[in-house]
């Protein structure tokens, strides 16, 4: 009978020399895989460099530039019925036809805002909550994390080391 070696945990065992392609393949995702950090930190580590990244870049005085079709209002005058208060738009009668609008190109500089400094700061406490909302993907994600967490160990049923 033929003795089975314990592989400690973490460790992929070598392919056999017979193993298929798909099976040495499979072990090379694997040993690969073993090497990615848990996501829990890969999101911190994203967000310590998007900190990072943005106070660097405004010392750098580094913005964007947009430019923005917007278009051109048309005069309206203020009328009100007799019996009420509110008030009431109205597009000036001289014109027969509203017509497709007109737009003018406006330029828009978007300058960078660094998140180390106290406004930085503050609007990450204060915008953080609406910043997940607005982003479905993210909630997502906090939820299939939070159930693997909750499941606890790991996806394959063998314990954490």
């Amino acid at each position: 009978m033929a003795e089975q070696v314990a592989q400690p945990q973490g460790q992929v065992q070598e392919p056999e020399s017979g193993a298929g392609f798909s099976q040495r393949m499979l072990d090379g995702i694997e040993r690969v895989g073993n090497k990615v950090p848990h996501p829990v930190l890969m999101f911190l580590y994203l967000i310590v460099i998007v900190v990072l990244l943005s106070q660097v870049l405004e010392w750098l005085d580094v913005s964007a530039t947009e430019t923005i079709a917007v278009p051109v209002p048309v005069e309206v005058s203020e009328s009100y019925y007799e019996d009420t208060t509110q008030t009431q738009l109205a597009v000036d009668p001289t014109v027969e036809e509203l017509e497709d609008p007109d737009f003018e190109l406006v330029e828009s500089v978007i300058p960078i805002n660094g998140m180390l400094d106290v406004e930085g700061i503050r609007f990450i406490f204060t915008s953080f909550v609406t910043n997940f909302q607005n982003f479905g993907v993210v909630g997502v994600t906090f939820i299939a994390m939070l159930g693997a967490g909750a499941r606890g160990g790991r996806v394959d049923g063998r314990p954490d080391p």
